[in-house]
Order: structure tokens, then sequence, then C-alpha cells
């Protein structure tokens, strides 16, 4: 039977091998322990090995798991290009946990007037695009928005390492950046897109 209302981790599956899983682990247990569930499953290896078909290459390992129920899904990966953005409100969205279902982000993104994709506000704040975490470039060094609508595992790892830094960031401050750089757990930072803020288009529904 399918998992109801399951949670999601998408991690990159490169050449036969699971990236971040510390991470990817952490936020499992994290996210069972907030939904008040047992989280054994965060430390099981039992959805490996990885079959012999898709150890060459990136992948998308999509784990949905429901406290020790869990399914395995691999998809073939590529990045796709953004070149704009449009602000969109959220102040409606919740996301404490990483649910498989998306059904508000994506009427976000369906919806939206302008652009590639979405970058969405929440109580005035830039949080996130439709799939990926960002950080800004305002000159000197990379800053990520302190509240995300969901701390990605890729965002947790470039703030231990030093490399971006959280900061609340107004969207009437956005005249204060020279761009906008998206990474997940499927994009490295450097590898996605990196965006002109003169290319972040005006509020949409």
């Amino acid at each position: 039977m399918p998992i109801q209302r399951p949670l999601l981790e998408s991690i990159r599956l490169e050449n036969g091998a699971l990236q971040n899983l510390d991470q990817h682990r952490a936020r499992m247990a994290s996210s069972l322990t907030f939904l008040g569930l047992p989280h054994e499953i965060a430390w099981s290896n039992s959805w490996t090995p990885i079959p012999i078909s898709f150890q060459q290459g990136l992948w998308k390992f999509r784990l949905l798991y429901a406290n020790d129920d869990f399914e395995v899904q691999i998809e073939p990966y590529c990045i796709r290009p953004v070149k704009s953005l449009q602000l969109v409100l959220a102040d409606h969205i919740d996301y404490p946990v990483k649910y498989a279902d998306r059904q508000a982000i994506q009427a976000l993104f369906q919806n939206r007037t302008y652009g590639d994709g979405i970058l969405l506000v929440k109580n005035g704040l830039l949080t996130d695009t439709s799939y990926a975490n960002v950080a800004l470039f305002d000159g000197k060094k990379w800053v990520t928005p302190t509240l995300p609508l969901l701390a990605g595992t890729r965002r947790a790892g470039l703030i231990k390492a030093g490399k971006i830094f959280p900061k609340n960031i107004p969207a009437t401050a956005l005249s204060n950046y020279q761009k906008i750089q998206l990474f997940n757990a499927m994009m490295d930072f450097g590898e996605g897109p990196v965006i002109d803020v003169e290319n972040i288009g005006p509020f949409g529904r």
C-alpha cells in the first residue's frame, strides 16, 4: 500500500554513492521527532545497496518514508535552467518538515505571471524558491535567509563550512544585492542557476 502522507528526502546519487547522508539522516530524525514519531529509520541502510543500473552518472534518489515504512524511487536528474524569478507572497505556507505533498507551493509556481520560477516571501522576508534554498551576494559575501520555508541539507553544510551566512533579508532590500544563487541537495553551491537581481520581477499572485 502507498505510504500515507509520506515525508521525503531527495538525495544526490552520484556514481553509485549517496551524498551528504549525515545531513539527510539528521533531518529525517528531526522531522520524525517533530511529528512525535519514532525515528529508527533515520539510521537504516535497508534501502541499499544501489542497483547496478544506477551506479554511473547523476540520479535523484527519492526516499519516501513514514516511521518504519519507506519507498525508494530513483530518477534521472538534470539542472533546470532558471534565468528569472517572480516574488510571490507565501504567508499562508507552513513547511516545517519535508512532506512529499507540495501542492500549495506548486500552485504558486503554476500561477506565476513572470519568469522561470518564484521567490517566496513570508512575513516580508525572502525564504526559498519553489524547489531550492537561496543565497544572495552583497558584493563581499553570500547570505542566506535566516528563516527559509525548509532548511535544506545542503544549506546546513554550507553554513557549517562558512560559505554562506544566515541573515534576515527583507524583500524590499533586494536592491542591496547583486545576484542570487539557487542550491539544494541535488545542486551544489555553484552548480545551480545564478540570477541577476535585476531579473527578479515584482510580486505576482
